[in-house]
């Protein structure tokens, strides 16, 4: 991803997440480099696990077709931990803040995150 991607991807952020500059710092962490290069091989896994997750607690045919809150508050917060572990603050802001959405079982909101996160996922890996 280059820098101009990631630039690009910010802005699309900064328009669902006014707060964006000032949520992210709270993620920002120094980490030793074999740490970071660790969480950065695991990433790209580990995200496709967690948007495939978050699609099915979305469709949750479980619960006769209602949506799975807390499945999706739970993928969220393990992506908020994830996504600060490998240096990348903005999308642990974006899981903070589909982890509060589903909380208040706001499926608009959680669906418009989760399609950010598709977005930045797929701008990932090419």
């Amino acid at each position: 991803m280059s820098v101009d991607d990631v630039n690009k991807f910010r802005e699309k952020i900064r328009q669902s997440i006014a707060t964006l500059e000032i949520d992210e710092q709270k993620f920002v962490v120094d980490l030793d480099e074999d740490i970071l290069e660790v969480a950065m091989e695991v990433l790209p896994e580990a995200m496709e696990t967690l948007l495939n997750a978050l699609n099915a607690a979305l469709k949750n045919k479980e619960y006769g077709d209602h949506k799975d809150a807390g499945g999706i508050a739970g993928c969220a917060h393990q992506l908020k931990g994830m996504a600060g572990m490998a240096g990348y603050p903005e999308i642990s802001v974006l899981g903070e803040q589909l982890e509060r959405a589903a909380i208040k079982q706001d499926f608009s909101r959680c669906e418009e995150l989760i399609n950010l996160l598709k977005a930045w996922n797929e701008l990932r890996i090419q």
